[in-house]
């Protein structure tokens, strides 16, 4: 944090445009030793730069002229990472970029780590970690689903909603610090029932937003998916069809399928993160196609909070195949729903005791992209549990942020159990536990905001 550091924030490749970001104590300093005022017959250094200002101006070392460019100052702590950092817009070609970026470095400044300049903004309190995960996950998106969401998220909107559950938590646990550690003081005190009923209001909002990390995830990392079935029950042609190219051989020969094809697609408002797999069957005389059924009855087992697309031909009657597929779901860690393909050819399955064994079936003719959207909206289903949560952008969108908000709860459980008992150190313990998971959830500390909280709603030692 010490260093002033720089790096290309724009992509590494020929555009209109590249911009290379500087922010450190020594960032106005570095840009004056490179940035003169547009005058090639005569490097005039800058005067006065006018913060949050596009100044036009030439890019030089030792006198050479390297480009014409942009420069703008934003002075501490108004700025992105909350230190001085100033923005050069040059040309965008990839030779020229680095010539630039190699100038910031010789006027003194550092090479960035990545993520580097988000991390300075956290730290220096100019953002929460949900939000510096949200701008992540905008980044990576990869549906249109993915980057409304993870705006929002970077926005603010998730970090809104934890704070607004820690500062109802706030309240029973300073109540029950002052009445313990001031039992002389004059205040009113906060009844038992009182307390109970602020514990679990906390411990309601804070189980609903747990329950919105399987939407969340699946939108913004996508939902590990995997198809399955016997050999020629249609996997690689809805492989393709979802992946909108021929990502995977199709043909009449069994078998054809020997590894576990992978491809990252949006169906719907969802992200499948796909995976083709070989035929389930009986052992082969191929021993390649034998790992790759084995490799399918894995990905079956060991895949968890997923989703298995278990598909079975409708044009072909019940067979031993069908019968291993159906012995090997009994082990799956994933929602499973049933795919009835080959609409188009003449019905010679009975559907109906699949159905009984794992739910009601999406029909579908893979072929012809019909019975897709159907699919989509099961998945959704599925997946998507609540809609307005999504469009407000109150969801869990990563492991880490639900595990954190599971230990609050966890604490928060009991402490209902201790405050019942009349066990209030305890309890007050275990609330103070789980406020500080709320706070390491979004990056923060809990300690001295617990003492500021008692001497400003109790006015303790007046």
């Amino acid at each position: 944090m010490s260093k002033t550091v720089c790096a290309v924030s724009t992509a590494p490749m020929k555009a209109g445009v590249s911009v290379i970001r500087i922010s450190g104590d020594d960032a106005e300093n570095i840009i004056r030793r490179i940035f003169f005022k547009n005058n090639p017959d005569s490097l005039e250094p800058w005067g006065k730069i006018v913060p949050r200002s596009a100044h036009y101006g030439l890019i030089a070392v030792d006198g050479k002229i390297i480009d014409d460019v942009l420069m703008t100052f934003f002075p501490a702590p108004n700025s992105y990472t909350g230190e001085d950092t100033a923005e050069i817009s040059c040309h965008g070609g990839v030779r020229v970029t680095a010539m630039v970026l190699d100038a910031v470095l010789w006027a003194g400044a550092s090479p960035a780590e990545a993520g580097e300049f988000t991390r300075r903004s956290f730290i220096n309190g100019k953002t929460s970690l949900t939000k510096a995960e949200g701008i992540a996950k905008l980044l990576d998106a990869k549906s249109e689903q993915a980057v409304y969401l993870s705006g929002k998220v970077a926005r603010g909107r998730l970090s809104q909603e934890i704070n607004s559950i820690a500062d109802k938590l706030l309240t029973p646990v300073s109540s029950l610090y002052a009445a313990i550690d001031y039992p002389e003081e004059d205040m009113e005190e906060i009844s038992d029932d009182e307390l109970l009923a602020a514990i679990e209001e906390c411990a309601e909002k804070i189980s609903r937003l747990i329950l919105t990390s399987k939407t969340g995830i699946a939108i913004t990392e996508g939902i590990d998916t995997v198809i399955v079935g016997k050999p020629n029950a249609g996997k690689s042609t809805l492989f393709n069809t979802l992946a909108g190219e021929e990502k995977a051989i199709v043909t009449s020969v069994k078998g054809t399928t020997r590894d576990v094809l992978e491809y990252p697609v949006t169906l719907g408002r969802l992200l499948l993160n796909l995976k083709d797999t070989a035929g389930i069957r009986q052992a082969s005389s191929d021993e390649i196609e034998n790992i790759g059924i084995s490799l399918s009855k894995k990905l079956i087992s060991s895949i968890s909070e997923g989703l298995i697309l278990a598909l079975f031909d409708l044009s072909e009657p019940w067979d031993e195949s069908d019968e291993l597929l159906l012995e090997s779901l009994k082990d799956a860690q994933s929602t499973v729903i049933p795919v009835f393909c080959k609409t188009d050819l003449e019905k010679r399955l009975d559907t109906h005791g699949i159905e009984a064994a794992l739910g009601k079936g999406v029909y579908i003719c893979a072929a012809k992209a019909e019975g897709i959207d159907g699919l989509a909206k099961r998945i959704e289903e599925l997946f998507i549990a609540d809609d307005a949560a999504l469009s407000e952008g109150r969801l869990l969108t990563s492991v880490r942020q639900r595990d954190q908000l599971r230990k609050a709860l966890d604490c928060i459980e009991e402490a209902k159990t201790a405050l019942t008992d009349g066990l209030k150190d305890a309890c007050g313990a275990l609330l103070e536990e789980a406020l500080q998971s709320l706070y390491t959830l979004d990056g923060r500390g809990v300690s001295q905001r617990i003492v500021d909280d008692i001497f400003s709603r109790f006015c303790v030692g007046k």
